[in-house]
């Protein structure tokens, strides 16, 4: 979560264009998860971006209800939503929100045509 928190510090990401968002998960007291849409090369395509839950809230379906948003937010915006993750337990959750495997390029690693809202 550093690495979202010092790109929105120095202005380097601030998810404030056009079909950009971020979502934030919370308990009573603090965030647990967090993760948001970016504008990718082209505006017909979204990026996943910054998709973090918090260790003791990890399988307890915050990290799907978050990419629900994402993916529901991205529909309004982009044809196709896009991520890279290095993680097997990520690849396997995002092919488990129907995403498909993107081989040969070393910035995407999974991708999701999207059905207008």
């Amino acid at each position: 979560m550093k690495r979202l928190v010092d790109e929105y510090e120095s202005g380097t990401n601030l998810f404030d264009k056009q079909g950009e968002a971020l979502f934030i998960a919370c308990d009573d007291t603090r965030i647990i998860g967090i993760g948001g849409l970016n504008q990718s090369f082209t505006e017909q395509i979204g990026r996943v971006r910054r998709l973090y839950i918090s260790q003791d809230y990890r399988k307890q379906g915050i990290g799907r209800m978050i990419m629900n948003h994402i993916i529901e937010e991205a529909k309004q915006h982009y044809q196709m939503i896009e991520l890279k993750t290095d993680s097997p337990a990520g690849g396997k959750f995002y092919r488990s929100l129907g995403f498909s495997v993107k081989d040969g390029d070393e910035h995407v690693s999974h991708y999701l045509i999207l059905d207008k809202a």
